[in-house]
């Protein structure tokens, strides 16, 4: 699935200058740079490549960072905004919509283990009604309050065939539906 996401990132990288209109920054001066692309390599390892508005990543862009950490996706006055994907160094996945850098409407999370939560997402954390799908094929379907089962829903296990409907807090069953 790593080498799949990685692949993914890859093409849409080169797609994503290659399908650009805009010219070539010029100079060495970021804060002059205005609508145009880069390729630009940081001491720190940190890359960026993509389009710049009034000396600030804008527009589509790829930042990776040092530390193995990639974004690639809208960005609005230097912050991740708009659609994009976030893949942290562990493997962990963002795939949705961000606001000024963080988690922030719909969009796929999936933790280091290949849980996948699905649903609202508001500054960076999963709440309101959402799926959650769990690597050894268990399934969630409804409230969740920062990626933790809260309020009415149903749980699945398809190996035994059971599904648990009731409330939810904190992760726990308080109220049996069934």
């Amino acid at each position: 699935m790593k080498k799949i996401i990685f692949i993914l990132f890859l093409i849409s990288s080169s797609n994503l200058l290659a399908g650009s209109h805009l010219p070539d920054c010029q100079g060495n001066d970021e804060t002059q740079f205005d609508n145009c692309m880069i390729s630009i390599e940081y001491p720190s390892g940190d890359k960026y490549e993509g389009e710049f508005k009034d000396g600030l990543y804008h527009g589509q862009g790829t930042y990776t960072y040092g530390n193995g950490s990639k974004y690639v996706g809208e960005f609005k006055k230097a912050k991740y905004h708009g659609e994009g994907t976030y893949t942290f160094a562990d493997g962990r996945t963002y795939v949705g919509e961000f606001n000024e850098d963080a988690f922030h409407g719909q969009g796929t999370y999936t933790n280091e283990i290949g849980d996948q939560f699905i649903g609202q997402f508001t500054n960076n954390s999963l709440n309101g009604k959402g799926t959650i799908n769990y690597a050894n094929g268990d399934k969630y379907v409804g409230g969740i309050k920062n990626f933790l089962k809260h309020g009415s829903g149903a749980y699945t296990d398809p190996r035994v065939g059971a599904t648990l409907k009731g409330k939810w807090e904190d992760d726990n069953m308080i109220i049996d539906n069934n």
